[in-house]
């Protein structure tokens, strides 16, 4: 760019200049999924360089009944012109959006598989180990723990593995930023739904246990 003026490839080049009569905003033109700031984009006058080009039209009504009456003002307009791929905007889109939305689809089931796996593990994980402290319940009742307080020990240790997993995933959450669209690595929906499912299994896969472990007598339970 030089006063005004920009040429591709470098200023010793013979490539023509083109005159800078404006600067337009951001515009998505490779496709939806594509950031529309990561590649420079020059519009040329029509006369310069014109090869193909495209046509909306804004209809009312079924938009593939004005397929043949555009196609005749273009003939009328010049007879050499070929008029291709006739489609509604919407089909348009649609094809741009079926690669992401598959991808997000499948997405979606290895998330959904892997939250279940991460459930099962939780619930079995969490009951082991609270089975494994059955005689540590019963000495803390033997002195003169009550209820709330083991209930409360148990399911607290639970819950500080939860906040430990949600932390590490916001933080691993940048790794697939570009993988995304529209969404946010932090997705406070997102997280705030994970969080909710794994903190009711955390609780249940606390609760449960502890409460089958209380109901031994503390004497029976040293005994073990």
């Amino acid at each position: 760019i030089s006063d005004g003026r920009i040429k591709s490839g470098d200023l010793t080049s013979e490539s023509p200049w083109w005159t800078i009569v404006g600067v337009l905003g951001d515009a998505n033109l490779r496709g939806i999924p594509v950031n529309p700031t990561r590649d420079p984009d020059i519009f040329l006058a029509f006369n310069e360089r014109a090869r193909a080009f495209a046509v909306l039209l804004k209809t009312e009504g079924d938009p593939t009944l004005l397929t043949r009456p555009a196609a005749d003002v273009v003939r009328r307009r010049d007879a050499g012109m070929a008029m291709f791929s006739p489609q509604p905007l919407t089909e348009l889109v649609e094809q741009q959006l079926a690669a992401s939305r598959f991808l997000t689809w499948l997405t979606g089931v290895f998330a959904a598989t892997a939250l279940t796996l991460a459930i099962i593990g939780i619930y079995g994980l969490l009951a082991y180990w609270v089975g494994q402290r059955t005689r540590e319940i019963g000495v803390r009742a033997a002195l003169g723990a009550n209820r709330g307080q083991l209930m409360g020990l148990v399911v607290g240790q639970g819950l500080m593995g939860v906040a430990a997993g949600g932390l590490a995933a916001a933080g691993l959450g940048r790794f697939v930023e570009t993988q995304l669209y529209a969404v946010q690595p932090l997705d406070i929906v997102s997280f705030a739904v994970t969080a909710g499912i794994m903190i009711t299994t955390t609780f249940v896969a606390s609760v449960v246990p502890a409460l089958r472990t209380l109901r031994i007598d503390p004497i029976n339970a040293i005994r073990q």
